[in-house]
């Protein structure tokens, strides 16, 4: 009867060190340093002080990974389609502010599918609003991507 419960016990201890490591490795960040792009709008039409009230992001060959900063009182919807086609757009709703440029330019964390048989790239409409409260709408074509340095592109 000893010898049995020794059996069970050890097996117990021993499946049950098996499912932690494997639960540990598995949940461990394998996107780290590299991984992972930002959108660069430096050689954009907009100007530094513009202020955006909406976007609409379409990104081919990758996904879109996180979004480390959404502005607070903003509606964001991401359609991450199957075909390696994500879209993701987003908008200001009532009584929240419009951002900046380099607000936009941190939203986004983008990774490149490995598997895809279409290249990384990614455009982007871009809404700004006058001082007078007209919208007027930016089209950028082959948006510039950069890698993430030392950058984890998921979140805890």
């Amino acid at each position: 009867m000893k010898k049995t419960t020794y059996i069970f016990t050890v097996t117990f201890i021993v499946i049950t060190l098996i499912l932690a490591v494997s639960i540990y490795y598995s949940s461990k960040d394998k996107t780290t340093q590299g991984s992972g792009y930002s959108i660069s709008l430096k050689n954009s039409e907009l100007f530094p002080k513009d202020r955006i009230c909406g976007f609409e992001l379409t990104i081919d060959g990758g996904k879109l990974s996180s979004m480390p900063v959404i502005p607070f009182g903003w509606s964001v919807t991401i359609n991450s389609d199957a075909s390696w086609h994500t879209s993701v757009s987003g908008q200001l709703t009532v009584d929240s502010v419009a951002v900046f440029k380099d607000e936009i330019e941190n939203m986004f964390v983008i990774e490149k599918i490995q598997n895809a048989t279409i290249p990384l790239s990614a455009s982007m409409l871009i809404y700004t609003i006058s001082d007078s409260g007209q919208t007027i709408k930016h089209t950028i074509n082959n948006l510039k991507l950069i890698e993430r340095e030392g950058k984890s592109t998921r979140q805890p």
